[in-house]
């Protein structure tokens, strides 16, 4: 796995220790607003054709992103899998929860491409970090 991905403690921790407990929190709110989206009754507003697909893509690019930087200091190996597994057993899992949502492989298409974003934005943030952290 390329380095760049996986922070070590002694590397990164952008936001310093002290704020650790912020950034898990923040995590935590971030999950329980994604998975009372998934798991609503009723499906999202339609405010376009195909919005689900975009909020699925935000929803999940946005919790890749924080859930990385909530555990930067973890395995990023560990971080990812999980992140990559979540993404198509959410999808599989909201119809077994709520009957009245369905399965589609485009939401979960959304999903990955979410976490694929998110892990983009991640590496971008991790190489800033480093940029800076040379400069000071």
């Amino acid at each position: 796995m390329n380095n760049t991905m996986q922070a070590t403690s002694q590397d990164f921790d952008p936001l310093g220790t002290k704020t650790r407990w912020i950034r898990r929190c923040l995590f935590v709110i971030y999950t329980a607003l994604l998975i009372y989206g998934l798991f609503r009754p009723e499906g999202p507003p339609s405010l376009f054709k195909n919005s689900d697909k975009v909020l699925h893509f935000l929803a999940f690019a946005g919790f890749a992103f924080s859930t990385r930087l909530a555990f930067a200091r973890e395995s990023a190996w560990k971080v990812w899998s999980l992140i990559v597994l979540w993404a198509p057993v959410s999808e599989t899992l909201q119809h077994q929860i709520q009957p009245s949502r369905y399965f589609s492989w485009l939401d979960m298409c959304a999903n990955l491409a979410g976490v694929a974003i998110g892990a983009i934005c991640w590496w971008i943030a991790y190489k800033l970090y480093i940029r800076w952290k040379a400069r000071t």
